[in-house]
């Protein structure tokens, strides 16, 4: 279908929601969103912090899409909590919220992973218990609103692509919206004018107490405490977040906080005492952060060109290993990786326009 004459069209319309599913593409700049990716290399803030926490860590990632088998699970998990918690905040019931988490974790009520199974607890019971207790939370905790904006108030001309829900009042739904878009930045030493493109899915931008921010998901199978917040204070993901509503909804935004959700074991242990939810922050960032961010974000990327180009991503050590996924497969000798590689991760070919409708 050629929709070089339209910037905007329908995706797939949500009958039981009453939510559209719209897509836009810059006029003039490509007639779909397939044309659009081939024209341009996708970059986001994932990305981006595999390669800043080790070169390695970030071949193996977005080169090899290498998941250890035990990682995946927990990578998925999170996954389904988040298709959950964006239906919810639009307003889907509980129960179609439940569908739609059982339909992105994609196994039976009775699979179950192998006894002694470093995440033997995820199933999709335990998930539905954690969603379930989240409603409970959310219903006592929220004090905000989900932004929406009027289609035609939002500010393009930075904007490529976006992929959006649209209600029936014509309300833009910016949470969990995919958008790729376009910075003109400046190199802090030289002038020399730098252009980043760039693309993200802010969970969920809100309104609350009169004052715009982002309010992002954290699924975690490690406790819920002040260490967990920390982790975020600068936080890449969170500035390019904030950079990107502003600049689509043309107004300052006043932080970043932070729903820390706890999937772990203990999760839906009723015996248990820690927090199983928590609301962090708000971390608040000038714009000189936010265009540092942004500028983290472009020079990773030549970084990555330039270990690509050069055939070898170099490895770090010491603290980068801590906690890593690829520690053991690194510890193998380098002749034997591959075949490491085939028995204890799931590898898989991510194409340029899943990655960014995936994002």
């Amino acid at each position: 279908v050629d929709y070089s004459h339209s910037s905007f069209w329908v995706l797939a319309k949500m009958t039981d929601t009453g939510l559209t599913t719209e897509v836009y593409v810059r006029p003039g700049f490509a007639p779909d969103l397939a044309s659009m990716a081939a024209k341009v290399k996708l970059w986001d803030a994932t990305t981006s912090s595999w390669i800043a926490r080790c070169p390695r860590y970030g071949e193996y990632n977005i080169l090899y899409n290498l998941q250890s088998l035990d990682e995946s699970y927990a990578r998925l998990a999170g996954k389904a909590i988040h298709a959950a918690l964006a239906a919810f905040y639009t307003g889907v019931d509980a129960d179609a919220c439940l569908a739609l988490l059982g339909e992105a974790w994609g196994k039976d009520a009775d699979w179950r992973l192998p006894p002694g199974s470093k995440f033997q607890h995820l199933h999709l019971g335990h998930l539905e218990v954690v969603f379930k207790n989240y409603v409970d939370f959310a219903a006592k905790h929220d004090t905000f609103k989900p932004l929406l904006v009027r289609r035609e108030d939002l500010k393009l001309d930075h904007v490529l692509g976006g992929i959006w829900q649209l209600t029936e009042d014509g309300l833009v739904v910016l949470g969990e919206s995919k958008f790729f878009m376009e910075f003109d930045l400046t190199h802090p030493k030289t002038g020399k004018p730098l252009r980043l493109e760039y693309s993200g899915r802010p969970d969920l931008p809100i309104l609350m107490g009169g004052r715009n921010y982002i309010f992002d998901h954290k699924t975690t199978s490690g406790y819920l405490g002040d260490w967990y917040f920390e982790q975020f204070k600068l936080s890449n993901q969170l500035r390019g977040y904030e950079g990107m509503i502003q600049e689509i909804t043309g107004t300052r935004l006043a932080g970043a906080l932070i729903n820390g959700i706890y999937v772990g074991e203990k999760a839906t242990d009723f015996k248990f005492k820690g927090a199983r939810f928590a609301r962090f922050g708000p971390h608040t960032f000038s714009q000189a952060h936010i265009n540092e961010a942004l500028l983290n974000q472009y020079f990773w990327k030549q970084a990555l060109y330039k270990y690509a180009e050069e055939g070898y991503f170099p490895q770090n050590t010491g603290k980068s290993c801590q906690s890593c996924d690829y520690l053991g497969l690194c510890a193998t000798s380098p002749e034997l990786r591959s075949v490491e590689m085939r028995t204890k991760f799931k590898t898989g070919e991510k194409g340029i326009m899943d990655t960014f409708l995936s994002l």
